[in-house]
């Protein structure tokens, strides 16, 4: 993303305070202040988490898909997008189903 703000000289001037906006909310949430290991320990531990509700059940909650399925089923949509976190879902053949499953419902 830096990059792309760093081709122009007003792009530079955009990117240095939305930089810093960013590391504020990250500190300030707790990831910032994390070392990259452990966010991603900490990631593969909620992602344990979930494979173990999603073991025997096609939803979260049961049968039927809720509002939690569908926030979920966005956000392991995107750490398949994000270049830093594509490979996260390659071993967890329930969270892959579950992505997998989860357009049908929304149509």
């Amino acid at each position: 993303m830096a990059a792309y703000f760093r081709r122009t000289w007003i792009g530079w001037f955009a990117f240095a305070p939305y930089l810093a906006r960013i590391e504020r909310q990250l500190h300030g949430q707790g990831t910032g202040r994390k070392s990259p290991a452990h966010v991603r320990a900490d990631l593969e531990r909620q992602l344990d988490a979930i494979e173990g509700l999603l073991a025997d059940h096609e939803y979260l909650l049961g049968t039927g898909p809720y509002l939690c399925d569908f926030a979920l089923r966005s956000q392991l949509e995107y750490l398949t997008l994000a270049p830093a976190t594509r490979e996260v879902l390659r071993d967890r053949c329930a969270l892959k189903r579950y992505v997998a499953r989860m357009p049908g419902v929304c149509m």
